[in-house]
């Protein structure tokens, strides 16, 4: 149906409909109607109210369609509170009705008119305060210029103002009864098509009524989620991106849409959470996806189950709302985030970085493997030569400020040194490096020029040999205050050094496997797999790099299925 928008009002109330706009049915043409429809409007001790505004709007009313050719009719209550609307064309009709200054209001639904010659009486309509529909998990796809409206009825509004950074969205001064739905009108898109946001709800006078606004999606799964092995992790997770993985048993990809554009999260209170999707196999029945805490979980009951994330799935006319940008927050300290999951150069901006900087990586090759299937989702393959990436150096780690490095890796030995990572200026104590030397032994830490090849007292070095052919993350933290560089393997301790004074340089970039231009230096682009990149704009202390390694492998054990 092609839909064009007509009404914007601008407070969810009963609408006084134009004198233009009402229903002109005379009785003449070969219009057939009743002798008419007359009623009483009482406040809630009984008492009959003079001069209430009284609407009767047809069932099929939609006041944003174009050529509508039913309207409601107005009226007002005389002395006595009564009302009465003449040749009243058969049909089905709903009744509002409110005083102008007072915030009482009536709704009476599903109102048959037929045929008869004496006219018809309807039930007295009492007016009440009104209640509030509270949908904490508004879906967000809902632009500002969108128009919410319940069917049949002249409440309408714009949405500006409604819906808060969560998501949730408040409507008052709804009157007490029983509505069909919730819709949303879209006037950006190419139809000016409608939604529907919600179904049937009851509102009660005075009352909030809440919802999730996921009723009309029909799939979902509780989740829960324990911590208690994470390393010893105590803290809030409030703010925390968590890795959801699922699987055939969790979801029905069959149900779902294409790329899983329709997946909802919310908390068990039914407050939406920003996710990210990275990994969306519908034929595998796989998903990788990363969902943002906006409250701390706790520990499940010794041998139960603590529901903490609910997924939803099921309603393939959704728009997909996955957002990076939400998920792995500046606030939170995240300065990059390339999770190296696309299918080559191919992807418009590269392989893209997932915060909100946009610091997007590119290179001149496409990996060998661009469907890898690494730890957090899909990764990518380097091959010595040539697939080297490149990215801006994100601003906030400019300077002489703290920063932290992790990834995921799975590397090859080679014969010259190989450059897994490198940022800032390739100049010494300019730019930092990570380097697999071909003893594989670690040279991490500051651009060194007086000797390339033997690590400085200022870089971390160890062995590698242990992890070589196999998936091992790595965490190296930069404490400025400190003046301390420390690395991490699989969570544990792996080497620490003294770096006194360092500055990143403000002219250089990020390069990913790509080999640092040292002629003294014959080195190597990486040779091996990487996922996960991150780029932290503060120092990560032991129990954050723990947990995050707790979270991103394969076996992780958070999420309680």
């Amino acid at each position: 149906m092609d839909r064009r928008l007509r009404l914007v009002p601008v407070l969810f109330t009963v609408l006084v409909v134009s004198g233009c706009d009402l229903m002109q049915s005379s009785g003449k043409g070969g219009v057939e109607t009743t002798n008419g429809v007359s009623g009483l409007i009482k406040d809630p001790s009984g008492n009959p109210v003079a001069h209430a505004q009284v609407l009767l709007v047809p069932e099929a009313y939609d006041g944003a369609a174009p050529g509508q050719t039913t309207a409601p009719e107005r009226t007002e209550t005389d002395a006595q509170g009564r009302y009465r609307f003449d040749r009243v064309t058969p049909g089905t009709y709903n009744l509002e009705s409110q005083v102008p200054g007072r915030n009482v209001k009536a709704w009476m639904p599903g109102l048959a008119m037929g045929t008869g010659q004496k006219g018809e009486t309807l039930a007295d309509a009492v007016l009440k305060a009104p209640g509030v529909l509270k949908i904490p998990f508004a879906d967000r796809h809902l632009s500002e210029n969108a128009v919410l409206f319940i069917p049949g009825s002249t409440m309408a509004t714009s949405i500006v103002g409604k819906i808060d950074a969560h998501g949730d969205l408040t409507l008052p001064g709804l009157p007490e009864g029983r509505f069909p739905s919730l819709m949303a009108y879209f006037p950006d898109t190419s139809d000016g098509g409608a939604a529907e946001v919600c179904p049937a709800f009851t509102i009660r006078s005075g009352d909030t009524t809440r919802m999730t606004g996921l009723e009309a999606w029909s799939g979902r799964k509780s989740l829960g989620l324990d911590f208690s092995g994470a390393g010893g992790i105590s803290e809030p997770m409030a703010g925390h991106p968590i890795l959801i993985r699922l699987d055939a048993a969790d979801l029905d990809f069959s149900a779902a849409g294409a790329g899983g554009k329709d997946v909802r999260f919310t908390d068990a209170a039914g407050t939406g959470l920003p996710f990210q999707i990275e990994r969306w196999d519908a034929a595998a029945k796989e998903a990788a996806i990363w969902v943002r805490l906006t409250a701390s979980p706790g520990v499940p009951p010794a041998g139960g189950k603590k529901d903490s994330l609910i997924v939803y799935w099921g309603r393939k006319d959704a728009i997909e709302v996955s957002d990076g940008a939400a998920v792995f927050d500046s606030a939170q300290g995240f300065a990059a985030v390339w999770h190296l999951g696309e299918a080559g150069n191919a992807v418009a901006g590269g392989y893209k970085d997932a915060t909100a900087g946009r610091y997007h990586a590119t290179g001149a090759g496409t990996a060998g493997d661009p469907g890898l299937q690494a730890v957090a989702g899909n990764g990518r393959l380097f091959q010595d030569s040539g697939h080297g990436l490149t990215a801006p150096m994100p601003a906030s780690l400019k300077g002489g400020t703290s920063f932290s490095v992790t990834f995921w890796m799975d590397f090859k030995p080679n014969p010259r040194r190989q450059t897994i990572l490198s940022l800032g200026e390739e100049l010494t104590d300019l730019g930092f490096h990570f380097l697999i030397r071909p003893d594989t032994s670690a040279q991490f830490g500051p651009f060194n020029l007086a000797g390339p090849e033997t690590p400085s007292p200022k870089q971390n070095s160890f062995s590698l040999s242990p992890y070589a052919d196999r998936w091992v993350f790595v965490a190296t933290v930069y404490d400025a205050p400190k003046g301390t560089l420390t690395t991490y393997v699989n969570g544990v301790e792996a080497a620490a050094s003294s770096v006194p004074a360092f500055a990143m340089g403000g002219s250089g970039g990020v390069k990913i496997g790509a080999a640092i231009q040292d002629a003294r230096d014959a080195q190597s682009d990486f040779s091996g797999a990487l996922d996960e990149v991150r780029l932290y704009g503060k120092a990560m202390d032991g129990k954050s790099i723990r947990l995050e390694y707790s979270i991103q492998r394969k076996d992780s054990s958070i999420v309680l299925k």
